[in-house]
């Protein structure tokens, strides 16, 4: 039998990010060091002393440093990465009988950063637009070759498909990508895409007939919108996103949403966000949408950050919340993280600076967007 903590990812699946580098996946801290698909191949990556190493510790019942953010949300009450793939490759787990199982399944594609919006949480990283406010503000820019211009890139990719039965696709903004259709009209054409679980992470700002044509060519399609909050909160966190652009595409998936296997907004919860939280969650449950909640990766952002007396309001506007539809943890889990001390005061310091800076260089005044932070400027 396999331990408790066994992760299923190390065996079967493999991210490339916007970068090219290789990790198990979007939460493991941070990358296989030293391979990207620029200069290796999948089989380089899969056959490496770090995925050996770390598919043994697996099997010993470790929980290694790496993998943090799973342990951290399970220990929240939120479904982590680990457990989501556990449920999702169950009938493999069976066939996993050392760490020598080497059998590629699932890809996680950041196809590039060319995006439309500039997420307050985000990064140059995954987003091109925030490339000089991060230059200015974090006083660092990093460039990469852009891997899915590289045939040789696609090569090592299509040359490893023949097991894949799942794809992650997130961005940038995934339908801005010239690399997301290259791919998708390339399985649909030859038709592997009747054997594959596509999922997209979107936000939610380009909509179309020929998009959604293109969900239903696949065998399972599940699609999340990224949207941190409901309308002024909601283009403060997701700028320079519109709120009515969002609502009008959000109410045509609420429609479609019965022709694939699943749609809900995905929900990051941060010091920006948890305000507009109870608003959101009660907005999205009338609609009938789900809502996946998911904590933010940045101390900085976390709301255990947050002062007191900002936590007692948002403790208080959530402990009367009734019944709302979510799928990957619940309000208790984020209060559950709401009640735990603050873990470093430099944090909330980082946040105020970060928040001044840009904020100024966007010309607006975050109290005009979430107001239950009056007097932040101020607070210690």
């Amino acid at each position: 039998m396999l331990p408790d903590s066994f992760c299923v990812r190390p065996f079967t699946a493999l991210e490339i990010t916007s970068q090219g580098d290789f990790a198990p996946c979007c939460d493991y801290k941070r990358m296989y060091d030293g391979y990207n698909i620029n200069t290796h191949s999948i089989d380089d990556v899969l056959n490496s002393k770090e995925v050996f190493e770390l598919k043994e510790a697996f099997f010993r019942g470790e929980k290694p440093e790496k993998c943090g953010a799973c342990w951290r949300n399970e220990a929240n009450g939120l479904k982590s990465q680990r457990i989501n793939s556990n449920h999702e490759y169950r009938r493999v787990l069976d066939e996993i009988d050392s760490p020598a199982y080497n059998r590629l399944q699932a890809l996680d594609l950041k196809m590039g950063k060319t995006c439309n919006q500039m997420c307050v949480i985000c990064d140059y990283g995954s987003s091109s637009m925030l490339r000089e406010e991060d230059r200015i503000i974090f006083n660092k820019v990093v460039e990469h070759k852009d891997w899915t211009r590289d045939d040789e890139s696609w090569r090592k990719i299509e040359e490893r498909m023949h097991d894949i039965t799942r794809i992650d696709v997130y961005g940038g903004e995934p339908w801005l990508l010239k690399g997301n259709w290259r791919l998708i009209d390339k399985l649909i054409a030859s038709g592997k895409a009747q054997e594959i679980h596509i999922n997209y992470a979107t936000n939610g700002s380009i909509l179309n007939d020929k998009i959604l044509e293109r969900l239903l060519k696949f065998k399972k399609c599940s699609l999340l919108f990224s949207a941190d909050g409901t309308e002024r909160a909601f283009e403060y966190n997701r700028y320079p996103g519109k709120w009515d652009v969002f609502e009008q595409h959000l109410n045509t998936m609420k429609d479609f949403q019965k022709n694939i296997h699943f749609f809900a907004i995905a929900y990051t919860v941060s010091m920006y966000s948890v305000f507009n939280l109870r608003k959101s969650l009660e907005y999205y449950t009338d609609l009938g949408v789900k809502t996946w909640l998911n904590p933010v990766n940045q101390w900085w952002y976390d709301t255990r950050t947050l002062p007191q007396r900002y936590k007692d309001l948002v403790l208080e506007d959530l402990s009367g919340i009734g019944q709302v539809l979510t799928h990957g943890g619940d309000p208790s889990a984020i209060i559950n993280n709401l009640n735990l001390p603050q873990r470093n005061p430099a944090h909330w310091t980082e946040f105020k600076r970060i928040t001044r800076m840009r904020d100024e260089l966007r010309n607006h005044n975050i109290v005009d967007f979430i107001p239950e932070l009056e007097g932040w400027q101020d607070e210690n």
